[in-house]
């Protein structure tokens, strides 16, 4: 973590992260006291933060995703 102390990027954070992770009702779970996660119940359309994070990058730069090219593959580092 670190500050981000310009009011036009942390405005740009604000409106463009946080407030899509807060709008996921697909995928967002909530950490509980004893270390558990549980789904996050919200109405609504559904939102998927991490796929409308990944379309707004992609809009931004002017690229599409392209069906015929390898998704990429991560491993687990131990």
């Amino acid at each position: 973590m670190f500050p981000v102390e310009a009011p036009a990027l942390r405005a740009r954070l604000h409106i463009d992260a946080l407030a899509i992770q807060l709008q996921d009702n697909v995928k967002a779970r909530a950490l509980q006291p004893d270390g558990s996660y549980q789904r996050v119940e919200r109405p609504g359309p559904a939102v998927r933060s991490q796929a409308v994070l990944l379309e707004t990058a992609r809009a931004s730069v002017g690229t599409t995703p392209n069906p015929n090219e390898a998704a990429p593959s991560f491993r687990s580092v131990n």
